[in-house]
């Protein structure tokens, strides 16, 4: 499905979402100064993603997933998603 797509269908799961893009950026060895220096913004905002405490726009999504080298299926998580390994798993 489409990225763009997917985002208006769905809603996000952010913490979820946040915790897998904190586990990209330690896996890759990358501090948040870093990740936030490459995006242009404070390293409040980064934490505050990884935390799920806000949302993630999307430029900003994108650029995340360039720089993490990572496609967006391997970092999103929507609650439909969620909801689907939830029920498979029990």
């Amino acid at each position: 499905m489409d990225f763009v797509k997917e985002i208006e269908r769905e809603t996000l799961d952010m913490r979820d979402t946040g915790w897998k893009l904190r586990k990209i950026r330690e896996a890759q060895n990358l501090p948040v100064t870093e990740v936030a220096k490459y995006l242009g913004i404070s390293e409040q905002s980064v934490y505050n993603w990884e935390l799920g405490k806000t949302k993630l726009d999307m430029e900003h999504f994108v650029l995340l997933c360039n720089f993490y080298k990572k496609p967006y299926n391997e970092v999103i998580q929507t609650k439909t998603e969620k909801a689907f390994i939830k029920d498979y798993d029990e």
